[in-house]
């Protein structure tokens, strides 16, 4: 059982914290894993500053560091994570009436994929993307007549990450690293859905861009993704394909970026 954190312990650290690292913490809300390297390209600071920010956090028992591991060649960057107690001190600074969670480093799969979704949100435009926030749309039935009719019920999904276009066409993006076909056909019979909706509801045409993590892995799981796409596929939406590698060769900035590197295998053509 988790201990219980005081209200005056709270108040005792927040009255240490200078606004810096009030809103350095604030930074773990929706992203609970950081690297140096990433807040230094997210502030546009030097590595130096960005570790000497984060380890503050650490000294404060907020954050905590897991040390990188050996790989074939180097090691893998240091890990900075939101302890419970820093959860506490966040939900209490963002005024949230739901609280905060610490996340779960277990996983080193989990860990991969977290820190790739958090750098595709700096590149992309921090305050333009919604950050895997859950969202819930009125469900449609896909008819033989080719016309929708609503279910009368309600369906939900947390998109990694979520761009809205001037256009008023949507991009989401999914960072993918799994080879588990149930959940790849499951992904995108949840967005042929989003689908529906959004030519139900007249909502402009969605996009929906897959990021694997490096070439190699795209070559591997492309196959699958193309199998999924063709068993529930209906061309309502743009559906695209890259990976990480690509991402930064193009030194990816802008979703405008993005759009001249995917490469295409569904639309409304």
């Amino acid at each position: 059982m988790a201990k219980r954190i005081s209200h005056q312990r709270i108040t005792d650290i927040m009255l240490t914290m200078t606004k810096q690292a009030l809103d350095d913490l604030a930074r773990f809300e929706h992203h609970k894993k950081w690297t140096v390297r990433l807040l230094a390209m997210h502030l546009n600071i030097d590595q130096s500053t960005a570790n000497r920010r984060l380890r503050r956090l650490v000294d404060l028992s907020l954050l905590a560091r897991r040390p990188g591991d050996r790989q074939e060649r180097g090691r893998s960057p240091d890990l900075y994570y939101l302890t419970p107690l820093g959860a506490v001190v966040l939900t209490r600074y963002l005024q949230r009436e739901t609280g905060i969670e610490a996340p779960s480093i277990a996983n080193p799969a989990s860990n991969v994929h977290d820190l790739l979704v958090l750098e595709l949100a700096i590149r992309l435009g921090w305050e333009k993307i919604r950050h895997r926030e859950k969202i819930t749309l009125t469900q449609y039935r896909w008819q033989t007549d080719r016309k929708l009719e609503p279910t009368g019920e309600t369906f939900s999904l947390v998109p990694d990450l979520i761009i809205h276009g001037s256009d008023s066409m949507d991009t989401f993006i999914e960072v993918e690293q799994t080879a588990h076909y149930k959940h790849i056909r499951r992904k995108y019979e949840t967005y042929m859905q989003v689908a529906y909706t959004y030519l139900a509801e007249d909502r402009g045409l969605p996009y929906l861009y897959f990021i694997f993590g490096d070439e190699q892995q795209e070559r591997s799981l492309l196959p699958l993704h193309m199998q999924a796409l063709r068993e529930v596929y209906r061309p309502l939406m743009v559906v695209g394909y890259t990976h990480m590698e690509a991402v930064r060769s193009r030194d990816v900035r802008s979703l405008t970026d993005l759009d001249e590197i995917v490469h295409i295998e569904g639309g409304d053509f």
